[in-house]
């Protein structure tokens, strides 16, 4: 019989397998011995947010919670959306403890977080751009990245950042996608990346907690898709349409319309063709 994590035994279905060599890679990379870390690894898993909600009470005070999966079977995505996954993909969620920001000002991490990406693969020699909210794309238009926030409240309240990262391929299911290998002819592994990524994150957080998104707002700008073009976006029930100006305090988009600047908190853009 496998068994699972033992903080995870009450749960009948799925069992999630520890992946004992990648678990071994990541704390050596990110240095554990320093206290900073817990690091879970799985071969499969339903979602590496479902994993992270779970573990996130049994984390010490001082630590961030780092869950990595070789595959998910239920991937979340923004909006109730089903996250695809391909093989050698990097499906990872951290853990941060909520001090600090408010909860009106979390929402601009997946700001953030999308830029953490953004940085790390262009210092690679990737063409990439951020698409408003959080996602990271090729510079023709393809899906390379994506980043999801929950929280997790009770006596220890934290902020999960999922991350899923096309690496070796693009999963089938997608078609206006692409991975690190086809974009910038770069092999990386799982173990490589996760615990870059989640490094860099965890300083940002640091920041963020104390200065909110301003510090992270120009070098979004200057990596934004879109940025001077024509866009339209769903602002609840009514769809804005104008040109895409720049973001707001809290990392809203701020559309242009007939000289009106309009900030809308969230939503999904897309470019107006032919404008």
């Amino acid at each position: 019989m496998v068994m699972g994590d033992p903080l995870l035994a009450d749960k009948p279905e799925p069992i999630w397998v520890p992946h004992l060599e990648w678990e071994a890679a990541i704390k050596e990379r990110l240095g554990v011995s320093s206290g900073k870390w817990a690091v879970h690894c799985y071969k499969s898993v339903s979602s590496t947010m479902d994993v992270a909600q779970a573990l996130t009470p049994e984390v010490k005070v001082g630590e961030h919670l780092l869950v990595v999966a070789e595959r998910q079977s239920a991937g979340r995505g923004r909006r109730g959306r089903r996250w695809q996954d391909a093989a050698g993909g990097l499906c990872m969620t951290v853990a941060f403890s909520h001090r600090g920001p408010a909860l009106a000002a979390l929402p601009a991490f997946s700001l953030v977080a999308g830029l953490v990406i953004h940085e790390y693969f262009t210092g690679l020699g990737c063409r990439i751009g951020l698409k408003w909210p959080n996602d990271v794309w090729s510079a023709d238009g393809r899906k390379l990245a994506g980043v999801l926030l929950e929280m997790v409240r009770g006596k220890k309240p934290a902020l999960l950042v999922g991350l899923g990262v096309n690496l070796s391929a693009p999963p089938e299911s997608v078609p206006e996608s692409i991975s690190i290998s086809e974009l910038c002819g770069r092999s990386l592994s799982v173990p490589q990346v996760a615990p870059e990524l989640a490094d860099r994150l965890a300083q940002a957080w640091s920041l963020f907690r104390v200065e909110g998104f301003e510090p992270f707002r120009e070098g979004w700008m200057k990596a934004a898709l879109f940025l001077g073009q024509q866009v339209k976006v769903w602002d609840g029930p009514l769809l804005r349409t104008g040109r895409f100006v720049g973001l707001g305090p809290q990392g809203s988009i701020e559309i242009e319309d007939q000289g009106v600047v309009h900030e809308v908190l969230s939503g999904d853009v897309t470019l107006v063709k032919g404008a």
